[in-house]
């Protein structure tokens, strides 16, 4: 056995089959071969069919020490290597070799959907096009493939290309990511183009501009030309992401220089990583008046301060805006401030601002807006959850933070949605056509779901699964989705009345059908975890309400809550305000059985004494249903004491007086009995004497 030969033996017994191993021991193999074998055996251990193939695994592993395998997939490898060795392993400098390995082998290797995107014919392609269009252009030495690279073996012939085979690697490997993801086609010549540009590209962040350039749309020659600004520093990668966005959403620059021109009661500081930026405040001085520095424990925002003269107590929340431009998009973030102190900072000599006063602020950190947007190139908008995950921001959410903030927030995102809806007419414009109130009322798309649809029906039947019962291109959007909402929960003639007025306008069936149609709308200020559920049902109650003709409206959405809670079908066909009260009173008598536990008085009890006592006529209840007949016929509460009577903490009798039926708690003190509550009907006070007539019986 060869020198050394009998440890890599013991290695192998450790990490491979026994019949590789064997392989190992065959002595005709220099110990260089049998280690080269090794370490290719430990690619493909899970590959036994490589022993059928012995020689050509061999002859693999012998002549390419450095090639990239295709791990577990020797059959594609061993055409790899017999690709190579045919095409291009005449090269006379070895490192060119390796290069072209690592090009076939990324080329060879990219998968999709657990699918290989490239076949032999495509990698001889993309290798050809490598050869003689991007790496020897430059190169006059260069000969034809046959003897590719054959002039010479003094490595300072090849440095120059050498320079570009390590460029093109990058921007193949670049372009073959964009192309697994989906960003670019699999058109062979736009597979060509990008590797071509992407070869082109300036080292950094190289992934986010090739994505962005592509979804741009741009240009080779821009391509070209903002890379070439990048490496010669005429200006950085945040100038090249702001050429692309402005591209999107052109004019936001001057938009926000007219809003820090602006001068309304709202204090709001505006900053971005462009140029000099923007770090001042503007407030109206109207609404403010000057106080005694009184904010020693407030956080400072991150504002100019430039020495201070006195401070100002603001009346209005303050807004931090700020912004930001990646390849991503634009960010938006907007923090709102509770309550606010503004130092008045001395005027500085600024090209940006000149003598006008700049300012810093302190707050007491407490926030009711903090939420920072993405509006990305392709018109998406993302918003960011506390988790820091980014997620796709909702049309209705977005319209609330613009109501419970400022005028600044509405004016930028307003601007943001106009620029959209000018780039996806077909389904932004049906939406932006209502009012900003009546978002309450819309569907809860996300911007995302709307800038994909082309129409309302699209859109609607994709995102809600219930929502094929109506054309919605012929209805109101607004009063169809409260039906749509609306159908599950009533019965089957609501149901009908619904569907038979569901293509009216909007206001007409308000002032038909409903009382108070601003009783749909939510209040921005309050929150409300179940607003669209609310939404519906005061939609139902306001129905029912004009159709009783009395304003009955807690009796009312007090039994559309109690036919959700029993799930029970709601009906908005009632005729008369006697129909509702009895539907009510049905569905709390069953909310009330359905919530009691069920009463065992314990056998021991401290009050069984006080039944001897007691007249026979006067009723010790002792069960749920005895306990929750005695609440309903008596309209009171009783019902909520069975756990008190379980406990053995009180006895509730049930008697007659002068023909008047009461409800009694009796409770022990100092181990003496008492009256704790006598009521009559609708916990009506008791006649008198009736209590004394009690007591009568408990005097021992």
């Amino acid at each position: 056995m060869r020198k050394g030969q009998g440890k890599l033996i013991k290695r192998a017994e450790k990490l491979l089959p026994k019949e590789f191993v064997e392989k190992l021991m065959d002595e005709s193999f220099t110990i260089k071969k049998l280690e080269s074998l090794f370490r290719w055996m430990l690619l493909f251990k899970d590959c036994p069919e490589i022993l059928d193939d012995w020689d050509a695994f061999c002859q693999d592993a012998f002549s390419f020490k450095y090639i990239y395998a295709i791990t577990g997939d020797w059959r594609r490898t061993h055409e790899l290597c017999t690709y190579m060795r045919e095409k291009f392993h005449d090269c006379r400098y070895y490192v060119m070799d390796d290069y072209w390995q690592e090009f076939a082998h990324r080329i060879y290797s990219v998968e999709k959907d657990d699918q290989y995107l490239f076949n032999k014919d495509d990698m001889t392609h993309i290798l050809d096009y490598i050869r003689d269009y991007i790496l020897c252009n430059d190169y006059s030495d260069c000969k034809s493939s046959e003897n590719f690279l054959g002039v010479s073996d003094e490595f300072s012939d090849y440095s120059d290309i050498m320079y570009k085979f390590i460029k093109v690697n990058s921007g193949i490997g670049l372009a073959l990511v964009l192309i697994e993801e989906g960003t670019c086609s699999k058109d062979m010549n736009e597979i060509l183009r990008i590797i071509r540009l992407t070869s082109q590209m300036v080292n950094g962040g190289m992934e986010a501009r090739a994505r962005c350039y592509i979804k741009a749309g741009i240009t080779d020659e821009e391509w070209i030309q903002y890379e070439q600004m990048i490496e010669n520093n005429v200006f950085n990668r945040n100038i090249v992401a702001a050429e692309i966005a402005f591209k999107y959403y052109p004019g936001f620059k001057d938009l926000v220089d007219s809003i820090m021109e602006r001068n309304d009661a709202s204090l709001y500081f505006i900053s971005n990583e462009l140029g000099n930026g923007y770090s001042s405040g503007r407030i109206n001085l109207t609404n403010t008046k000057f106080v005694e520095p009184i904010f020693n424990t407030c956080t400072k925002l991150d504002c100019a301060e430039f020495g201070s003269e006195n401070i100002v107590s603001v009346n209005e929340p303050a807004i931090k805006f700020s912004w930001k431009i990646t390849f991503s998009g634009i960010f938006l973030t907007f923090r709102k401030y509770e309550s606010t102190a503004i130092y008045n900072a001395h005027s500085r000599d600024d090209s940006n601002y000149g003598d006008e006063p700049l300012y810093s602020c302190r707050h007491d950190g407490r926030t009711k807006l903090d939420r920072t947007y993405l509006f990305t190139n392709d018109y998406s908008v993302l918003m960011q959850i506390p988790s820091g995950k980014w997620v796709p921001a909702g049309f209705h959410t977005i319209n609330n933070d613009v109501r419970k903030g400022c005028g600044l927030i509405g004016t930028i995102l307003s601007w943001f949605f106009q620029r959209i809806k000018d780039a996806k007419e077909c389904v932004w414009k049906d939406i932006m056509a209502y009012s900003v109130r009546d978002y309450d009322l819309l569907p809860a798309f996300t911007c995302n779901e709307i800038t994909a649809g082309h129409t309302l029906n699209e859109v609607m039947n994709a995102h809600y699964k219930n929502a094929g019962f109506i054309d919605w291109s012929r209805c109101d959007l607004r009063l169809g989705y409260l039906i749509m909402q609306a159908l599950p929960l009533v019965n089957e003639k609501s149901r009908n009345f619904l569907l038979a007025n569901k293509y009216m306008s909007f206001e007409e069936f308000m002032k038909t059908y409903c009382v108070h149609a601003k009783r749909i709308y939510i209040d921005p200020e309050i929150k409300r975890v179940d607003s669209r559920r609310y939404v519906v049902k005061r939609f139902l109650s306001e129905i029912i309400q004009k159709r009783v003709g009395a304003d009955i409206d807690p009796i009312i959405y007090d039994y559309i809550d109690m036919s959700e809670m029993l799930h029970r079908k709601i009906s908005i066909m009632f005729t008369s305000e006697k129909k509702v009260n009895d539907a009510h009173d049905d569905l709390a008598k069953e909310l009330t059985a359905k919530n009691t536990p069920r009463v065992k008085v314990p056998k021991n009890s401290k009050f069984n004494r006080l039944a001897k006592l007691l007249p026979d006529d006067m009723e010790w209840i002792k069960s749920k249903k005895r306990l929750v007949q005695e609440g309903n016929e008596m309209h009171n509460c009783v019902a909520s004491y069975a756990n008190e009577i379980n406990k053995d903490s009180c006895a509730i009798y049930s008697f007659v007086y002068n023909n008047k039926r009461y409800t009694i708690e009796f409770v022990t003190y100092k181990n003496r009995y008492s009256i704790k509550q006598l009521y009559g009907v609708c916990n009506s006070e008791p006649e008198d004497g009736v209590e004394d007539y009690v007591k009568g019986f408990l005097a021992e």
